[in-house]
């Protein structure tokens, strides 16, 4: 599987130099298949200038957990009624061509969340899968899950919701725990590959990840800490 999704990530004019970044890593590895999607009009006109590809659909992501991620599911959403999508973080930098992840026999292939959020899928099943990375394939139970989320007209938090609505459908003996440490997990007519920590590393630059998607606030000047972490091509 290398071309036939779409990668996607988000971008205000605040992150533009970071959206510079994460392309550049892609361009080492010849990845043209991805989008960003600009949220504001002078994003939208910088990454044009520059070449990028983007399109423009207007919209805010708030910086802090619990809300204010809805738009970003609602588009990813709307991407994936039309050919399946590998969401990744402008901050989540490709060390390595991370398309070797992928396989053809999974519905959802994503990044472990060694933060613990959010506690009730931790308390669940022990661990949780992060947003800032992660494949959604485009079929019937993959936009069932998008659509039964999206039901409540209340602003949200997209990893909350996506971890909470897996972990209510799947039971313990629903998790199987691979030699390499990946979990595959089965629920409501949809199997779920839970990656290594190791392959899309939520830390510091690592030579054996393919992904490295360091833990920082935020708010942070996520362009002094990519730096700082020696994640910058720039």
């Amino acid at each position: 599987m290398k071309s036939d999704f779409l990668i996607v990530s988000f971008c205000s004019f605040d992150l533009v130099n970071i959206a510079m970044n994460w392309v550049a890593f892609l361009k080492d590895h010849k990845i043209e298949n991805y989008l960003i999607v600009s949220m504001d009009q002078e994003t939208f006109d910088f990454l044009i200038q520059q070449k990028v590809n983007t399109k423009f659909i207007a919209g805010k992501i708030l910086k802090r957990s619990g809300t204010g991620w809805r738009f970003r599911f609602e588009t990813m959403y709307e991407l994936l009624k039309n050919q399946s999508i590998l969401h990744c973080d402008l901050d989540a930098v490709w060390l390595k061509d991370a398309r070797e992840l992928l396989d053809d026999d999974n519905d959802i292939i994503v990044s472990m969340d060694t933060g613990g959020w959010p506690p009730l899928t931790y308390e669940r099943i022990g661990f949780t899968m992060c947003m800032g990375w992660v494949f959604l394939k485009s079929n019937v139970e993959v936009l069932k899950m998008c659509s039964d989320i999206l039901i409540t007209d209340s602003d949200f938090d997209d990893q909350q919701e996506f971890n909470d609505y897996i972990s209510s459908k799947v039971k313990e003996s629903d998790i199987y725990i691979k030699s390499n440490n990946e979990k595959i997990l089965k629920a409501d007519g949809m199997s779920i590959r839970v990656l290594r920590d190791l392959d899309v590393y939520r830390g510091d630059y690592d030579e054996s990840s393919y992904v490295c998607h360091p833990l920082m606030k935020k708010k942070a000047n996520k362009e002094v800490q990519l730096k700082k972490r020696k994640l910058w091509k720039l």
